[in-house]
């Protein structure tokens, strides 16, 4: 950002940088700053929407959601996954593995491609001592 300060790409990837480090103010900041630009930044949406929801503002969280299925309605199924693949991802690092496990759940269901969500969701079962589970769903990424 220093040598290029009006990337996207670079603010956004800042975005998840602090989102998955906990720094979820920052990241908000840093997701309305490419949306100030650029309101129609489907990656910048969901993730604001994940960091929403991940902050306990489920209006918010749902308004961006909608948002981004709005301005790429043809991803709609794609955004849904991605935005609970990343609440996943925010409550793993965060070490809320029920919480894991629910949006994990979530993105399985959302699209027939989920073999991110199922690591994530095997790791929470395995933080959670339920050995079965976690085997089961990493046997499934092996055989895949």
């Amino acid at each position: 950002l220093e040598s290029m300060p009006d990337s996207i790409q670079a603010l956004y990837m800042r975005a998840q940088v602090n989102m998955h480090a906990g720094k979820l103010d920052q990241a908000i900041n840093d997701f309305n700053e490419i949306l100030k630009n650029n309101p129609d930044f489907t990656p910048a949406l969901i993730g604001r929407s994940a960091v929403w929801n991940q902050k306990g503002e489920i209006e918010k969280s749902q308004d961006d959601l909608d948002a981004a299925i709005q301005s790429a309605p043809e991803q709609a199924e794609e955004s849904d996954y991605s935005r609970f693949l990343q609440i996943a991802h925010l409550a793993f690092v965060q070490e809320k593995y029920d919480e894991t496990i629910a949006a994990a759940n979530e993105a399985i269901a959302a699209s027939d491609e989920h073999t991110h969500a199922i690591r994530i969701r095997g790791g929470a079962y395995w933080y959670l001592d339920q050995f079965a589970e976690a085997l089961d769903d990493y046997e499934y990424l092996i055989k895949k």
